[in-house]
């Protein structure tokens, strides 16, 4: 299953997906300070350095953010240092829906356990003859797995003439 939220930037409205500006936000409050190119994470050729974080609330700094940095250009003549803030509420916001995901997914796991809870209780037929079984085994395999998966290839036309 291909990652559905790869290119989600709904939740921090960057230029970047919103995985992509996460990461930025952990490299610029210190998570693995590296890779910081730009104020929005987009690549650039310049190298940023990452301030000290500080507090927005409690400095009475205005904004939108719960922290910001500033981050400071390797080209100081050039670019001048630009604010960069985080919002708890918006890391929250892309955290539920990242994780909200794995519901999906537990879900599936959950119908998979009550399918082979049910199919355990089915008893397999047998057989003397050796003919017989393998179809005995290759009828129960489509109906407990499918055609083509499981042990298929091994009982099927391919390997054994029946």
């Amino acid at each position: 299953m291909e990652y559905p939220l790869k290119k989600d930037d709904s939740v921090f409205n960057a230029a970047v997906p919103d995985d992509a500006y996460f990461a930025q936000i952990r490299a610029c409050f210190g998570a693995h300070p590296v890779d910081l190119r730009s104020s929005d994470g987009t690549k650039s050729t310049d190298k940023c350095f990452a301030s000290w974080s500080i507090d927005d609330i409690s400095n009475n700094i205005g904004g939108y953010g719960d922290y910001s940095v500033y981050l400071y250009s390797n080209n100081p003549d050039v670019v001048q240092p630009i604010r960069f803030s985080m919002s708890f509420a918006k890391i929250h916001e892309y955290a539920i829906k990242r994780y909200s995901l794995l519901s999906n997914v537990i879900n599936v796991i959950e119908k998979n356990a009550i399918f082979v809870e049910e199919q355990r209780l089915w008893r397999i037929g047998r057989s003397s003859d050796v003919v017989e079984q393998l179809q005995i085994l290759l009828k129960k395999n489509s109906t407990r797995i499918r055609d083509r998966d499981g042990y298929h290839y091994m009982s099927g036309d391919k390997n054994i003439v029946l």
